[in-house]
């Protein structure tokens, strides 16, 4: 490991990722890392690659290699993924740019013969992200050409390509490790790749080996770099990586295939950004009543309100998955509906502690002017609307709404003033019975009609 890597310390015969020429890999690209490794012993970089799985459930799991952790201590609960760690164009950018981290991973699987290290992140993936889980392909057959995104000396990520067929590597390689020992991996184990574009350094270890198909063939392990001459890479198989092992802690079949399908090949998959998502409830009173024709409104990145029915029932489609929505639901009845004097009665004897109102949503009921308390200004407000003087309470609406799961506690106004829009965030699937209890102001006796 090393502490003079990073951003700007690439060699400079390198190619960006996001140099013209690669269209169709804009998804493939989206699945790459770099990996910031923290170790007992200090730091140190390596690259690698979301993969998908046959349950398609976005695991996050990350193939790197394993050489990179080789002989040193991992605190991997310390170690960040850093996705889309780029440049935005051809061109080298003129400071460092941000990336999307990840912290934090556990060990899968690992076996040095054919140099593989299986990660899973534990960090939540954010659907604003936007990331790849890239496809896979264990058949063992050499890939003709392909393009290769990683992370030389930890700086942003590089582009490089091969248009030579690799071919599989039918000798033992020599190897010298961190500790300058010599380690041979058998033959038959790695795939041998001229590059026709761009370069490797140390940090680009663990990066996938697509082929003209973008699938991952295998990670990188190491081999001849430089700006000059031939590049010569060896890549340890996937095939070799798939069962090889004799236990779910040194193979990958078990975790790339947990439903057991037996398939060679599989595709991408993209994180799911691109779906949608609904939100549906009912609008009752405390006593779970319907409410009739009131107003749900639904904002953020769809902007749209529906009036509820007989049922009390609302449902709001097609809402884009990831984002963060707001619901705020109205209704526009005379203040007077349902308030008397008998709810004057009942607000004077809880004030007086001689009869307690027995809900916390009566008491926001009692609280016509939105103070946080019950007090005899209430009660002047509720007389004035009662006596025609006023036809509104003053500021307010006749109704407040709030979510049905809203931890009120034993006092109501402990978190005063209430929002009046109520934000759902980062919300990864439909969301069914999100339901409102209305309050209608000044009645306490819930005396209201709840159906017009």
């Amino acid at each position: 490991p090393a502490s003079s890597f990073g951003y700007g310390t690439s060699l400079g015969c390198h190619t960006n990722a996001n140099c013209p020429g690669d269209d169709e890999w804009e998804a493939a690209k989206r699945g790459i890392c770099r990996i910031m490794m923290v170790l007992e012993e200090g730091t140190g970089y390596c690259s690698g690659s979301l993969v998908n799985n046959t349950a398609e459930d976005e695991t996050p799991y990350i193939l790197s290699a394993s050489h990179c952790q080789m002989n040193f201590t991992p605190l991997h609960d310390l170690w960040r993924f850093d996705f889309e760690y780029e440049a935005s164009g051809c061109n080298d950018p003129t400071q460092e740019p941000s990336s999307n981290s990840l912290l934090g991973c556990v060990q899968r699987a690992e076996r040095f013969e054919s140099d593989f290290l299986l990660l899973e992140i534990t960090a939540p993936l954010p659907l604003s992200y936007n990331l790849y889980f890239n496809g896979w392909d264990r058949s063992g057959d050499a890939p003709a050409s392909g393009n290769l995104y990683h992370h030389p000396s930890g700086d942003i990520k590089k582009r490089s390509v091969y248009t030579q067929p690799s071919v599989v590597q039918n000798t033992g390689i020599d190897w010298t490790d961190s500790n300058g020992d010599i380690v041979t991996t058998p033959a038959n184990h790695h795939f041998r790749v001229n590059y026709s574009e761009g370069t490797f350094e140390v940090g680009s270890s663990g990066s996938p080996l697509f082929g003209p198909d973008r699938r991952i063939h295998g990670q990188l392990h190491g081999g001849s770099g430089g700006c000059s001459g031939t590049i010569t890479t060896y890549y340890g198989r996937l095939s070799r990586s798939w069962a090889d092992g004799n236990t779910p802690g040194s193979r990958l079949s078990d975790w790339l295939d947990p439903l057991g399908l037996g398939v060679e090949t599989l595709d991408g998959k993209e994180q799911q950004q691109q779906g949608a998502f609904s939100i549906s409830g009912q609008v009752t009173n405390e006593l779970g009543t319907p409410i009739v024709n009131a107003k749900v409104h639904l904002s953020g990145p769809v902007t749209d309100s529906v009036i509820t029915g007989s049922d009390g029932q609302y449902t709001f489609n097609d809402i884009p998955l990831g984002n963060t929505v707001g619901l705020r639901v109205e209704k526009t009845d005379a203040a007077t509906a349902g308030v008397s004097l008998a709810d004057q009665i009942l607000i004077a004897k809880h004030s007086l502690a001689i009869d307690t109102l027995d809900s916390v949503y009566k008491m926001l009921a009692a609280d016509v002017n939105d103070s946080g308390s019950i007090s005899v200004l209430d009660r002047i407000q509720i007389q004035k609307i009662i006596l025609g003087v006023n036809l509104h309470f003053d500021g307010q609406p006749a109704w407040r709404f709030l979510p049905a799961s809203w931890p009120l506690g034993d006092d109501p106004f402990a978190n005063h003033p209430l929002p009046e829009v109520f934000l759902l965030d980062d919300i990864t699937g439909d969301l069914s019975g999100f339901d409102f209890i209305g309050v209608k102001l000044g009645d306490v006796n819930l005396n209201s009609p709840t159906d017009n």
